[in-house]
């Protein structure tokens, strides 16, 4: 592989990276005081019809030290704010939406209360905390629970600077 084509890769990705902050922070929703854009999402689903029971869930870790407020935004095909939620999370503890119930996580999920049937909605992570590091996944699922459950993973794409993460020693 030529160093030439890796750079225009990263070229590439910093680009995908300045759009999309552009994106979630343009005209969806300003973000509030001391609130830090994290991570961007598309491919949610919902639907509720008994034929075609497909639903989003986002999971979220926090790997750092210090308790941090995560608000989960879904935001149906046409752009508009369907639901919002904030949990707080400490050191260590996960928190885990789901646009509708599911039988796959059965009450262990904050279930949002996101209306309608679409299936290319957006979503958006936000977190306000002393010093941020979440780790998070979205995933577009089966909700009835009558085949595997896992349609697909969705891309989660970092907003904003990476931290730097040492080595482990072994």
């Amino acid at each position: 592989m030529s160093m030439n084509w890796m750079k225009h890769v990263i070229l590439g990705a910093v680009a995908v990276g300045v759009a999309g902050s552009a994106w979630a922070q343009g005209p969806i929703a300003p973000l509030n005081a001391g609130e830090k854009l994290v991570y961007a999402f598309t491919g949610v689903v919902n639907d509720t019809s008994p034929s075609d029971e497909t639903a989003t869930i986002i999971s979220c870790t926090n790997v750092g030290k210090d308790p941090v407020d995560v608000t989960v935004e879904i935001y149906t095909s046409s752009g508009s704010l369907s639901d919002t939620d904030t949990q707080n999370l400490f050191s260590g503890e996960t928190e885990t939406w789901e646009t509708q119930n599911t039988a796959h996580i059965a009450g262990s999920a904050v279930a949002m209360s996101v209306g309608g049937i679409f299936d290319a909605g957006s979503g958006r992570i936000t977190a306000i905390g002393k010093k941020v590091l979440l780790l998070c996944v979205a995933q577009a699922i089966d909700a009835s629970g009558s085949v595997a459950g896992h349609i697909a993973n969705l891309p989660v794409v970092p907003i904003g600077k990476l931290p730097k993460v040492k080595p482990l020693k072994n």
